[in-house]
């Protein structure tokens, strides 16, 4: 685990209340508009795609919201029902995940005891960062989790 402070960037996303149980369909529905708006030109990636979880509690069957998005430049705009917001400066726990996506979870669960155990408290939001991707299913996928921390 490392401690990080994550710097403001500017974000261009699809967002919807969900559950982890139907995460899936807040993915595939926000997925296909960003591959569609880069292909077309309209979105410039300046960096990889970012998952924001917001109002996660200890409770996850509980409802939060998920943003689905991309790191774009400072001149990106809004394309359709997607939206281009600089996100803050994110204090953060971060880990790598290097695997398939229905195994990241594990990768949480190593993750919060490290943060218990370093004295810090979670703050409700957690990012991810897609570095490298190939296929839900693939082995070779990297992924930095970010759970932020006051």
């Amino acid at each position: 685990m490392h401690q990080q402070t994550i710097p403001a960037q500017d974000y261009i996303y699809g967002s919807a209340e969900t559950t982890f149980e139907k995460l899936g369909d807040v993915v595939n529905k926000y997925i296909p508009l960003l591959a569609a708006g880069i292909q077309e030109g309209k979105i410039i990636q300046k960096g990889p795609a970012m998952f924001v979880y917001k109002g996660i509690g200890a409770d996850m069957t509980k409802p939060f919201t998920l943003e689905v998005g991309w790191c774009v430049s400072d001149k990106a705009k809004d394309v359709g029902e997607l939206k281009v917001r600089k996100t803050a400066e994110f204090k953060c726990a971060t880990i790598l995940y290097t695997g398939a996506l229905a195994n990241i979870g594990k990768a949480y669960e190593k993750l919060m005891p490290l943060v218990s155990a370093a004295g810090l408290q979670p703050s409700g939001e957690s990012r991810e960062m897609y570095l490298y991707f190939e296929s839900p299913e693939s082995v070779n996928n990297v992924v930095q989790i970010q759970m932020g921390v006051k």
